[in-house]
C-alpha cells in the first residue's frame, strides 16, 4: 500500500516538473529554428583568411551570438573546434577572420580539415539553435608560394584596363597579406623603332574572395606612362604575408599593346540634379598630385522654351570609377551647374566632348565625340532603409516571414502618398544618384519616448535645398537643440495602439481591439503562432494592392491583412517624416511641424489626430493625404507633367 502510494506521489511529481518546466521554458523562436548553413569559403585557408558562411536564417548580436562550430580531423588528429564571434553581414552572410587568437588551441596549424562544420547561435533567452551539420574539407597553411600561368600577353589594352592571370597561391585579402604583380622591360612608343628600358614596376593584384587561382591587375600609369604603345617585358608574382614573408614565382614573357585614351558612350541622356553621368571609353586615370582626367565640353545649351541658346566652353572633373568609366554628377556648386541653373531650368544641351589625361607631364586628348542631353526637372530620390533592428522587431509581431511583402507594401504606400510629386521611393540603395535622402526603419525607439516617427534633421528644410537628407542615425546639431537626437520610423512603437502591448510600447488609452485581432494571431508573447515557411508550402501569400478581408479567415488570407495594416502604417509615418524633411506642414513658418487642427485623413496632423484605422486604412477610413496648400507647396519644388488632382484636396487652413 505504502509503496504503490509512493510510486503514485512520484509520478505526480514527475509529471508536474515536466509540465512546469514546459510552461517556463521559453518558446523556441521560429526564425531561428530554421537556421541553415549552406557554404564555407574559402577552401584553402592560412592566418587571416577571411572565412565566410553562407546560410538563412542568421541574427546580428543583438538576439544572439553566433559561432562556428568544426568536427572531425585535422591532419592524423580528431578535433572538436569552435570559432566564436562570427560577424554578421546581413541575414543570409557571416565573416570570420582567422587570427592566431581563433587558432591557439588547435593542435595543427598547417594541414587538412575533413569533417563537419556548422553553426551555433546561442540566442538572448539561452536557448541553442544549431544548423543542420555541413560536410566539408579544406586545408590550412601557414604560407603561400603564388605560381603563375598565365598573364593575357598580346593584348590590347587602355591605360588602366585590367589584365587577368592565371596561377595559384594567391593571398584573398589584406588580413592575409597582399599579392604584387612585378613587371620589367622596355616600352616602344608609337611610331618609335626604339624600345625604351622602364624602371620595375610592383602593382597590387585584384582578387576575388575566393578564388585563389584567378585574379587581376590594373596596367597602371605608373607602369609605362600613358601615351600609346608597346610594352614588352617579364612579369612575375609576389606574395607578402602578414608577417612580413615574402614569396614569388617564376617569370613569364608578355607584351600589352597600349591604346590612347577614348570615349565611347555616355549615359542616361536625360539628367537632373544630383544624378550620376556616366562616360565609359577607355584610358582613365585617377586624379591625384601626379594627374588625372578631364571632360572638356563644348556646345549650346537651350533652355525650354528660350529662343536662344546659352553657350557653353567648360572643363569638368568627374570622379574616377576605374580605367574604363568616370563619372559627373550634375551640381549646383560647379560651373556648368550655375551657368544651367540646374535646379529650376530644363532644356537641351548639343555639343561635342574631350577627354584629356595627363600623367606626371604627359598628356593625351581624346578625338571629339557628338555629346547631348537633356536637363529634367529636379528630382528627389527617396531610399528606404530598413535596418536589422527592424527585422528583428518583426518576429514581435510574428511577421519576420513576410518582411519582403512588407517592404513591398511600405514602398508603394510612400509612392502612393507621393503621387504627382517628383519623388521616387527606393528599397534598393540609389547607384545612379549621388544625392538622395535615407529614411532609416528600425524597431525601437532609440530616444525611449516611444515615437512613431521622428526627423532628426537639422530645421526645416524649406524649398528641398538640401536633396540628401538623413532622417535616422543619430544627429548631433539636433541634440545641441535640445531635441531628440537619433530619428527614423519606428516599428515597435506601433504596439501602442495594441490593448496589451507587453512593455514593447505605451499603451495609447483604451488600445485598438480591432489591432490585436489582426496581429494577435502571430504574436507569440500573447498565444499566437509566427508566420513561417511552413504557412507557405504551397506559395506566398501576394502584396495586397486592395483592403483585404480583414482580420481574414484562415493563415492566408489573416497574413495579407497583416502586411496591409503594418504596411500602411508604416508607409505613412515614413510619408509624414519625409514631408517634414521637406519643409511640411507649413513651410512659411519655421515653428510649424504639423496642420494647426485635426481633419480626416490629413497626413500632416499631429500623431495624437492621426487614429489607428486612418493610418491602417481599414473600415472605410484613410488613407491620409496631402491637403491642399501642402500638396501645391510640394508640386512647386518637385515639379513634375504627372497630372495634379489638387481639386480633391482639402484646405489645410
Amino acid at each position: 500500500m505504502h509503496r504503490q502510494f509512493y510510486r503514485l506521489a512520484l509520478a505526480l511529481l514527475v509529471a508536474t516538473l515536466v509540465a512546469s518546466c514546459g510552461e517556463d521554458a521559453p518558446a523556441r523562436d521560429p526564425w531561428l529554428s530554421e537556421l541553415r548553413l549552406n557554404s564555407i569559403q574559402p577552401a584553402l585557408v592560412l592566418p587571416g583568411t577571411h572565412i565566410q558562411l553562407e546560410g538563412t536564417h542568421f541574427v546580428d548580436d543583438t538576439l544572439g551570438k553566433a559561432s562556428l562550430r568544426l568536427r572531425g580531423t585535422l591532419g592524423d588528429e580528431a578535433v572538436s573546434l569552435s570559432l566564436p564571434g562570427l560577424r554578421f553581414v546581413d541575414f543570409e552572410h557571416y565573416d570570420f577572420i582567422l587570427d592566431s587568437a581563433a587558432t591557439a588551441d588547435w593542435p595543427l596549424l598547417q594541414g587538412v580539415f575533413k569533417g563537419v562544420v556548422w553553426v551555433e547561435i546561442t540566442a538572448n533567452d539561452s536557448l541553442v539553435y544549431k544548423s543542420a551539420e555541413l560536410s566539408t574539407e579544406f586545408e590550412l597553411r601557414d604560407s603561400l608560394n603564388p605560381t603563375l600561368g598565365t598573364g593575357d600577353s598580346g593584348a590590347i589594352v587602355y591605360v588602366n584596363d585590367q589584365i587577368p592571370v592565371a596561377g595559384t597561391g594567391f593571398l584573398l585579402n589584406p588580413s592575409e597579406g597582399q599579392t604584387f604583380a612585378m613587371l620589367t622591360g622596355c616600352f616602344r612608343l608609337r611610331g618609335n623603332a626604339s624600345c625604351d628600358p622602364i624602371p620595375a614596376t610592383e602593382v597590387e593584384l585584384l582578387n576575388t574572395e575566393s578564388d585563389r587561382t584567378t585574379a587581376s591587375f590594373p596596367f597602371a600609369p605608373a607602369i609605362a606612362g600613358i601615351s600609346s604603345g608597346v610594352f614588352e617585358g617579364m612579369l612575375s608574382l609576389k606574395n607578402v604575408h602578414q608577417d612580413g614573408g615574402e614569396s614569388t614565382s617564376e617569370e613569364i614573357a608578355v607584351s600589352y599593346d597600349l591604346l590612347p585614351p577614348a570615349l565611347i558612350s555616355v549615359s542616361p541622356s536625360d539628367v537632373s540634379l544630383g544624378k550620376f553621368v556616366d562616360f565609359v571609353g577607355g584610358g582613365f586615370v585617377t586624379g591625384d598630385v601626379d594627374g588625372g582626367t578631364e571632360l572638356l565640353i563644348r556646345g549650346v545649351f537651350l533652355p525650354t522654351g528660350a529662343k536662344d541658346g546659352i553657350s557653353v566652353d567648360l572643363v569638368l572633373i568627374p570622379a574616377f570609377v576605374d580605367g574604363r568609366t568616370v563619372r559627373y554628377v550634375l551640381n549646383e556648386d560647379d560651373e556648368l551647374g550655375r551657368r544651367l541653373g540646374s535646379r529650376q531650368v530644363t532644356g537641351q544641351f548639343d555639343g561635342d566632348l574631350r577627354v584629356r589625361v595627363t600623367y606626371k607631364g604627359q598628356e593625351e586628348m581624346s578625338d571629339a565625340s557628338p555629346f547631348g542631353f537633356d536637363l529634367q526637372p529636379i528630382k528627389q530620390v527617396v531610399y528606404l532603409n530598413f535596418l536589422p533592428d527592424y527585422v528583428n522587431s518583426l518576429r514581435h509581431f510574428g511577421l519576420r516571414a513576410v518582411d519582403s511583402q512588407i517592404r513591398q507594401r511600405v514602398a508603394a504606400v510612400v509612392a502612393r502618398d507621393y503621387a504627382g510629386i517628383n519623388l521616387e521611393v527606393r528599397i534598393e540603395e540609389p547607384a545612379d544618384f549621388a544625392l538622395f535622402s535615407i529614411v532609416d526603419i528600425l524597431g525601437q525607439d532609440i530616444n525611449g519616448l516611444g515615437l512613431l516617427g521622428y526627423d532628426n534633421t537639422s530645421g526645416k528644410d524649406v524649398d528641398n535645398l538640401r536633396l540628401f537628407d538623413h532622417i535616422g542615425g543619430v544627429n548631433a546639431l539636433t541634440q545641441q537643440d535640445g531635441y531628440p537626437g537619433f530619428g527614423g520610423v519606428f516599428i515597435e512603437s506601433l504596439f501602442a495602439f495594441s490593448q496589451h502591448p507587453e512593455g514593447r510600447a505605451t499603451q495609447i488609452g483604451e488600445g485598438e481591439p480591432s489591432f490585436d485581432q489582426i496581429f494577435d494571431t502571430f504574436r507569440s508573447d500573447v498565444g499566437g503562432t509566427p508566420l513561417s515557411s511552413t504557412d507557405f508550402s504551397a506559395g506566398g501569400v501576394a502584396v495586397p494592392t486592395t483592403a483585404p478581408m480583414c482580420p481574414g479567415t484562415d493563415r492566408i488570407t489573416q497574413a495579407a491583412c497583416a502586411i496591409w495594416v503594418i504596411g500602411n502604417m508604416i508607409g505613412t509615418t515614413v510619408s509624414h517624416e519625409i514631408g517634414h524633411s521637406l519643409g511640411l506642414a507649413n513651410p512659411n513658418s519655421p515653428a510649424s511641424f504639423h496642420n494647426g487642427a485635426d481633419g480626416p485623413n490629413r497626413l500632416m496632423d499631429s500623431g495624437s489626430n492621426r487614429p489607428f484605422l486612418e493610418r491602417a486604412q481599414l473600415q472605410g477610413q484613410g488613407p491620409g493625404r496631402f491637403c491642399l496648400e501642402a500638396y501645391e507647396y510640394l508640386r512647386e519644388i518637385l515639379p513634375t507633367s504627372e497630372p495634379s488632382d489638387i481639386d480633391t484636396r482639402a484646405n489645410c487652413f
